[in-house]
């Protein structure tokens, strides 16, 4: 249908337009953005996504900072694996408490390199 999305990887997305058929799918708003796909892909993966979505503040900064980088560590993984790098990346949540610092901190998002050839983080 009219504006649907394709994504590609973790950069390309294409957004069909057909002149002779204006009908759009449920939903899909007058102006489909970057922005609005990151949003419909986080749903979709069962992000909870804008206000009202019961999230405390700290959780909500956590889940921002998280969906920020998701894309951006597949694209990591493509390339280590396109260059034979023989590396993975992931996500990691490091809980306040498990910081040290008596729970002042919030979460703290980072990424994990590690090794496929000998398993060392």
């Amino acid at each position: 249908k009219n504006y649907d999305r394709i994504l590609f990887g973790s950069n390309h997305m294409y957004i069909l337009v057909n002149p002779s058929n204006t009908e759009k799918s449920e939903g899909t708003p007058d102006n489909v953005d970057w922005e609005f796909a990151q949003k419909e892909i986080a749903q979709a993966k069962g992000f909870a996504t804008g206000t009202g979505s019961g999230l405390t503040k700290d959780q909500a900064r956590v889940q921002e900072q998280v969906l920020e980088l998701l894309p951006m560590v597949s694209e990591g993984n493509a390339i280590s694996e396109e260059l034979n790098k023989h590396k993975s990346f992931e996500v990691i949540l490091i809980s306040a408490a498990a910081q040290g610092d008596g729970g002042n901190a919030g979460t703290k998002v980072t990424v994990k390199m590690k090794s496929l050839l000998n398993g060392n983080v």
